[in-house]
């Protein structure tokens, strides 16, 4: 089919995901959204700490929690080459919540010696995962 796409998300320990049946993927880059259907024009983006969602062939979506990295898009290929990459459905909610609430302790408590843009991006990082699980959970209940 001309309509689709290649997609490979590849952390620095792993080959996360390679699918050849990718209809639209959608993410955030540090420019604002981005959403890519075949034939689009090359590009290449940094990724901000967000969910990333892709729709398969069957019309599914899919949502994976990105640790930030770089897309690349080029001739109905998607490359993502990010620092960490989870499944929503791998995402353990409530451990999300907690480093949350520990980040938010962190920041509004601030000393000297706290290291801001650790609990920043931890911060980042905990309401990304809670973000794609939300969105994940909305889309089942469509």
């Amino acid at each position: 089919m001309a309509n689709l796409m290649q997609l490979e998300i590849v952390t620095p320990d792993k080959y996360f995901i390679k699918r050849d049946d990718v209809v639209y993927a959608g993410f955030e880059a540090l420019d604002g959204g981005f959403g890519v259907f075949a034939n689009h024009m090359p590009a290449i983006a940094a990724l901000k700490d967000a969910p990333f969602k892709y729709r398969d062939s069957n019309n599914e979506e899919h949502f994976i929690y990105l640790s930030g990295g770089f897309a690349e898009i080029v001739k109905n290929k998607i490359t993502i080459l990010s620092i960490l990459a989870e499944a929503a459905e791998d995402i353990d909610l409530e451990r999300a919540h907690a480093a949350l609430e520990r980040a938010e302790s962190r920041i509004a408590n601030f000393t000297v010696d706290l290291n801001i843009k650790r609990a920043e991006a931890a911060k980042a990082r905990a309401l990304g995962r809670i973000r794609t699980v939300e969105l994940s959970m909305a889309a089942k209940m469509r």
